[in-house]
């Protein structure tokens, strides 16, 4: 999908922002809110560790990933990210 924005930017250059601000900006807002209520993070606080945050997790991979030098995952486990709820008895 991010190839297909980025390659169609000049025609739909308002998809193209759109796209960038759910893609960039929404994230990090999000995570930003769920950092500050979940932790009481200051709105400071909180966007620094969402920018911090995904810094380290998300953009190193994701350049590699839209630019075909990772092998992207052919599945998805999503049990893999369940909590284990049997360690919190």
């Amino acid at each position: 999908m991010c190839r297909v924005s980025l390659a169609e930017t000049e025609r739909f250059p308002e998809q193209a922002a759109q796209y960038f601000d759910v893609l960039f900006t929404q994230v990090h807002a999000r995570l930003s809110a769920y950092l500050k209520t979940t932790f009481g993070l200051s709105a400071r606080a909180s966007s620094e560790a969402a920018h911090r945050l995904l810094g380290q997790v998300l953009y190193p991979r994701f350049p590699r990933a839209l630019f075909g030098m990772d092998q992207l995952a052919e599945t998805f486990d999503r049990e893999a990210l369940a909590p284990d709820w049997s360690n919190s008895g």
